[in-house]
């Protein structure tokens, strides 16, 4: 079977299954369960915990090599994998571009900034000490102050970045996405995506929800679809998630089309 031919196949096999109805119920019944034995935090990226599903991870690394983001900013890191992979997907774009890759000098090099309010010494030093550090800026605060927005915008400056990359993945609650949305929003161009995760809360059963601090009717998925509704520059891409069936982040992907 010819390319072209294995790939229109392939998006009928994907249409297929997302219509299947047993399907569907069936990977979210799998899912409920997976949350319940805190499933993604079995998996490392290059040594340090991802906290994502396999899934997901592949899906991320088919939306940064297919738009090639020239930068990545990441709220939320955690302990650190995600970042990770962020820079590793860096570091291959910048070899397919023949850029001389030189991770022994971060002067210039960081590609991919990670925005925590509560980074632990431990993560900060395991993030610091591996081979990708270099690629790697953190910022220290809240995703949505004025000064972490003012250090990416200086990091944006400093590497001449037309093409950044948001991924949002910290406090889950509508506000706060939504108010993260609004902000980084101005930072995208045209063409260019933001990816929302744990937007896969709205689809969960109360007893998974963080009754403090978000649930049903106050999450990303909200955030998600309020955002969109008032910025019609944006519009939800779901030609990468829908054949995943198992994610956090289902209509979570938005991408900048003006």
């Amino acid at each position: 079977m010819r390319d072209h031919d294995f790939r229109i196949r392939r998006r009928e096999l994907t249409q297929k299954m997302g219509s299947d109805q047993r399907f569907l119920a069936v990977s979210r019944e799998w899912f409920a369960e997976s949350v319940r034995h805190r499933y993604s935090y079995n998996f490392d990226w290059l040594g340090l915990p991802a906290i994502q599903y396999p899934q997901d991870t592949v899906f991320l690394q088919e939306l940064i090599w297919s738009s090639k983001p020239d930068l990545i900013i990441e709220t939320g890191v955690a302990r650190g994998g995600s970042l990770l992979l962020s820079a590793s997907m860096m570091v291959l774009l910048d070899l397919e571009k023949q850029k001389v890759v030189d991770l022994a000098n971060s002067a210039n090099s960081a590609r991919v900034v990670g925005v925590e309010i509560a980074l632990s010494d431990e993560n900060r030093e395991a993030i610091a000490n591996h081979m990708l550090s270099p690629y790697i800026a953190l910022v220290d605060g809240s995703s949505t102050a004025s000064e972490s927005l003012d250090k990416i915008r200086q990091i944006i400056s400093h590497n001449s970045s037309t093409n950044p990359m948001v991924i949002l993945d910290s406090n889950h609650s509508h506000n706060h996405v939504f108010a993260e949305l609004n902000s980084y929003s101005e930072l995208v161009s045209v063409g260019g995506f933001i990816v929302v995760m744990d937007t896969a809360i709205e689809q969960l059963d109360s007893e998974f929800h963080d009754s403090n601090r978000w649930g049903k009717g106050d999450n990303p998925m909200t955030a998600v679809l309020q955002f969109v509704d008032e910025n019609p520059n944006f519009t939800i891409d779901e030609t990468l998630t829908e054949k995943l069936m198992i994610s956090v982040a289902p209509q979570g992907v938005l991408r900048r089309t003006s």
